[in-house]
């Protein structure tokens, strides 16, 4: 074990844990009243949207997301986080926007102890748990997360919790962790399945290390498998059977078919291709990912201060290897998911932190070999680099949220009848204007490959029998295809014509 740190380093860590936990949540504050346009707008209108629905008499199980027309319900993930915030809504009155802020904010907290316990587990000390905290909640991605409407913070959490608890089950095995390490790996799989894998991979190792050093006591042997199936098979037994049955639920809407999670084109959106894995465009998602969550500076920082930890020994080097497993950690999902690692730039939340704790580690070892000095210098490097991707990529959007579908939102909540239904082509599916305008839409694509005749059945049966309170067309005009123009012009004749934000509205 390292020694422990003089007393001048530990204050140093304090104040910097400490003023970090006082930005993140300042960061949280100034947007509780602000839209949620800013990044991934439309994944976190979608989250969004399904918590009105269920607090405006919607069902809470089989939610509803009407975003893509009849019958309404859409679902991906298990309503766990949705749940969570409308009744934080109920309880104390605040606006939803808000709530989901301040519910992923909780959740971004809430995978702090897990990690303290993990860390402290392996023998490291607090000190290492503190520059992964400060760390974390200075990272430009966490920044972002832990006051977005999104539940990514969420899963993080509770797979932090699932690695903990089987860490703790495979030191002293007891039913009662192996019953808790069960609720947190379901909690974490119905919450977003994608988060998993590498949570998984290091749970099979922590379980593989444990057996080994029992290898001798059969009746040990037997406990931690036993417990480990207990834990793991039905945990993901409950989580496909939530897939399934979400999957069954989209097979009844016409537009949502293609979304379900076995269908050719999510299979593809998920995973991407081959070429993808060899292709630039992943290096690039690597390392704008290693920028969003510790910097710019750790791309080259990060090898050689692990190449200078490798050449130590002792708990240098045993620190070196640890945040070897991590880096493996933080980079395995890219070769999974590789589609949406590389589209999406909030998929990293759930294997971000592997990154953070690498770098935990390896500042520690290195403070334990060339003095806390050196260790706080290199921490307060890292964190300023953190800080300038933050007001690089981040800031400017949280502080000015785009406002063109709110403006339209604004039109039609204001010019339509309440229970009505509007259709949208133009904005793909991003449900922005269907959330702040509270009117179920069916929302079309223009890419969409649907003959007109399919188009008119869609929007036939897509309202389910509500009034079309307006129909919204965006980066396109009727006049200009043939095929939209045989499609709504019986639709929008006799209708009053305005244009807004680029959008012709028909009301």
């Amino acid at each position: 074990m390292a020694p422990v740190e003089g007393k001048g380093g530990r204050d140093g860590i304090w104040l910097a844990a400490s003023i970090a936990f006082i930005l993140s949540a300042v960061v949280l504050f100034l947007n509780l009243s602000k839209p949620i346009t800013d990044q991934h707008g439309f994944r976190q209108t979608q989250t969004a949207l399904s918590v009105y629905w269920m607090l405006h008499g919607g069902p809470w199980l089989d939610y509803q997301t009407p975003a893509l027309g009849y019958p309404w319900s859409i679902p991906f993930e298990f309503p766990l986080y949705q749940w969570i915030v409308a009744t934080l809504v109920r309880l104390s009155g605040l606006p939803v926007d808000s709530a989901g802020r301040i519910v992923s904010y909780a959740w971004l907290l809430l995978g702090l102890p897990p990690a303290r316990a993990l860390f402290r587990s392996y023998g490291f000390l607090d000190s290492t748990f503190l520059v992964y905290t400060t760390l974390l909640l200075v990272s430009p991605l966490y920044l972002f997360a832990g006051r977005a409407f999104l539940i990514e913070t969420q899963a993080l959490a509770l797979s932090v919790w699932m690695l903990a608890l089987t860490r703790q089950f495979t030191e002293r095995p007891h039913a009662g962790t192996a019953l808790f390490a069960l609720v947190a790996a379901s909690a974490a799989g119905l919450t977003k399945l994608t988060t998993l894998p590498h949570f998984l991979l290091l749970s099979g190792l922590m379980i593989a290390q444990a057996l080994w050093r029992r290898r001798d006591n059969p009746r040990q042997l037997t406990t931690i498998l036993a417990g480990s199936a207990a834990i793991f098979l039905p945990a993901l037994a409950i989580t496909f059977a939530w897939t399934r049955h979400a999957d069954m639920l989209k097979e009844a809407n016409p537009l949502a078919k293609n979304l379900r999670s076995n269908a050719a084109g999510m299979m593809q959106w998920n995973f991407g291709s081959l070429e993808q894995r060899f292709s630039s465009d992943l290096v690039h998602a690597v390392l704008r990912t290693t920028a969003d969550v510790a910097g710019p500076a750790c791309i080259v920082l990060l090898p050689f201060l692990i190449g200078l930890l490798l050449l130590q020994k002792g708990p240098g080097w045993r620190k070196a290897q640890a945040a070897l497993l991590m880096v493996a950690a933080f980079l395995l999902p890219f070769g999974i998911f590789t589609n949406l690692y590389i589209v999406h730039n909030y998929y990293p939340s759930a294997n971000g932190v592997f990154l953070i704790a690498a770098l935990a580690l390896i500042l520690t070892g290195l403070g334990a070999r060339f003095g806390q000095r050196v260790m706080i210098l290199l921490l307060a490097t890292i964190l300023s680099s953190q800080f300038i991707q933050f007001t690089l990529a981040f800031l400017p959007n949280m502080l000015h949220p785009s406002d063109k579908e709110i403006a339209i939102a604004d039109y039609i909540r204001d010019h339509t009848p309440r229970d009505s239904a509007i259709v949208i082509v133009g904005l793909d599916w991003s449900p922005i204007v269907p959330y702040y305008s509270t009117r179920r839409a069916l929302m079309i694509p223009a890419w969409e490959d649907l003959s007109v005749n399919e188009r008119l059945r869609a929007i036939d049966d897509g309202v389910g029998g509500l009034t079309i309170g307006a129909i919204i067309i965006c980066h396109l005009s009727v006049n200009s295809d043939s095929s939209f123009q045989n499609l709504f012009n019986a639709q929008i004749r006799g209708r009053a014509h305005e244009r807004i934000r680029g959008c012709d509205i028909y009301k």
